[in-house]
């Protein structure tokens, strides 16, 4: 994965049985920390971490079934995940992810800028997994969370709705 001297379109399309190299890849890179130090056989490690993805996507899908799974795409090129649940109460993101190559470039900070637009067209907040800020911070993301906050006693973090809206 290799970024573009110059950014590409960014776009999106539907997760496909062929992207599974791909998104466990891309899984694993998220977790690559927690192995630093070789503890772990590569073998059992390789295991591990498919048993762990193979796990969040049943969880997934299971616990937000209308929720779309999609490939972001630099041009041509796989760079991310994306999974996002949109309800008639809320726009919830649920896992995003971008290819360490491919952060540092606003990609990221552009795909949630956009979701946040999409969100207030619809006069609904945009919902966060509660681990999912410190995840979005450790991988670099250097946008405000200003528009975010704890939602009450939930493992939420919540942008509020358009300020137009009068409910």
């Amino acid at each position: 994965m290799q970024p573009h001297l110059s950014r590409g379109k960014i776009a999106f399309r539907p997760v496909r049985d062929e992207d599974r190299a791909f998104l466990l890849a891309l899984y694993a890179e998220t977790r690559a920390a927690e192995f630093q130090g070789g503890l772990w056989p590569e073998a059992d490690r390789d295991r591990f971490l498919t048993g762990q993805f193979d796990a969040q996507a049943r969880h997934y899908r299971a616990a937000f079934p209308g929720a779309s799974h999609t490939v972001v795409q630099c041009g041509a090129v796989d760079i991310g995940r994306l999974t996002a649940d949109r309800q008639d109460d809320c726009l919830r993101i649920i896992d995003f992810i971008i290819a360490a190559a491919w952060r540092g470039q606003g990609i990221g900070s552009d795909i949630l800028r956009a979701l946040m637009h999409e969100a207030q067209g619809g006069k609904v907040p945009v919902r966060l997994l509660d681990d999912f800020q410190g995840i979005l911070q450790a991988d670099g993301y250097s946008g405000s969370w200003s528009g975010f906050g704890a939602a009450s006693n939930t493992s939420v973090f919540t942008s509020p709705p358009s300020k137009t809206d009068t409910t």
